[in-house]
């Protein structure tokens, strides 16, 4: 049997992408060739179509800038030229749906709103979002506070369906002993790893890093200003590679947050064993819970979960095993693509 066409349009691919080349919802499309034929427009130098394993990918050429949303724009458009060729299109993010119309019945998945999220770039970029989600024949949100608000707010076809991880290429690794005393420098007991910027709060991580000299705070990912306290390591930028090294040195992950949707980082740390601590909050317990987890209720209980999680070495181990465990039964890609195809072929007919 023919397999249906399948177009997906992202402005984030991994070659212009800040997100490394195996995580984020792109990935999603690596996931989709068992059952569809996947083709992906996104952004590129220049416009050009090249076979990426089983995927055929479009580049467009689009404005370098972004300030008008040219980028983001340029591929909306030229989607909807397109409209007409595929079976199904899918907005892996709605920036990029902002051209189609309602009877396109066009899928869009969204990852962040200014509900949530206040940050001025937020606010600003529901010049775009706005129109885009309520043009869509199908939302995907990917948390369950996002999905409330889209339904009341912006598009009453909307779903759930989590954020995956590759839990082929982030799982456990065995701890290089050598960098990990390297690391410690006999000063240290203890390395949290905390990776990502999206939604943490620096005035608590950097308090909680005062708070245990003990331990050594990796960050990647982000840079913490008017940084004072000599147990926070900036490694810089990294490579996936190195990334994967320093998940598997971490005794623990901490990511203290304002608020949440899905997370990257805390499912690449549930797909590499590691226990997390960070808040209690909508979005995080859409993926975790305290049997994977160390969950504040508030600031002032990172603290005590520092301790507790320190002096608890096999609640620590039981944990990780925990959400490296969820991570393969609710969140691995395998998982997620199967949801998302389900929707394929059923959303779009209600």
């Amino acid at each position: 049997m023919k397999r249906q066409k399948l177009l997906l349009v992202s402005h984030h691919w991994p070659v212009n992408s800040h997100h490394s080349k195996s995580s984020s919802y792109q990935r999603l499309a690596v996931y989709l060739t068992d059952k569809y034929q996947v083709e992906v427009l996104t952004a590129g130098q220049k416009t050009t179509v090249i076979k990426e394993n089983n995927l055929t990918v479009f580049y467009l050429k689009t404005p370098k800038t972004n300030f008008m949303f040219e980028k983001r724009l340029s591929l909306a458009w030229q989607a909807k030229k397109m409209v007409d060729d595929y079976d199904i299109i899918h907005c892996l993010y709605s920036d990029v749906g902002y051209f189609f119309k309602k009877q396109d019945k066009v899928i869009m998945t969204e990852h962040d709103l200014p509900e949530i999220n206040p940050s001025l770039w937020m606010k600003y970029k529901t010049i775009i979002q706005k129109p885009s989600l309520k043009k869509a024949g199908l939302i995907i949100a990917v948390s369950s506070n996002l999905k409330e608000i889209i339904n009341q707010k912006y598009n009453q076809k909307v779903v759930y369906i989590p954020l995956g991880v590759d839990t082929k290429v982030f799982k456990p690794l065995k701890i290089n002993q050598e960098a990990k005393l390297k690391l410690l420098q006999n000063q240290f007991k203890f390395i949290c790893l905390s990776v990502g910027i999206h939604g943490v709060d620096s005035k608590v991580f950097q308090k909680i890093a005062s708070q245990f000299p003990e331990i050594i705070f990796i960050v990647i990912g982000r840079s913490e200003k008017n940084n004072q306290h000599n147990n926070i390591y900036h490694p810089g930028v990294v490579s996936e590679e190195k990334l994967k090294e320093f998940y598997s040195l971490a005794d623990f992950c901490f990511k203290p947050l304002r608020f949440a949707t899905a997370n990257n980082a805390i499912l690449e740390a549930m797909a590499m064993g590691k226990a997390t601590i960070t808040n209690r909050i909508d979005g995080i317990t859409d993926y975790l819970s305290e049997a994977q987890a160390y969950l504040a209720d508030s600031n002032k209980d990172f603290d005590q979960l520092f301790q507790r999680a320190m002096k608890n070495k096999k609640e620590l181990e039981r944990k990780g095993n925990q959400a490296r465990k969820r991570a393969l039964e609710q969140f691995s890609w395998e998982v997620v693509a199967e949801k998302v195809s389900r929707v394929y072929q059923e959303g779009l007919k209600k």
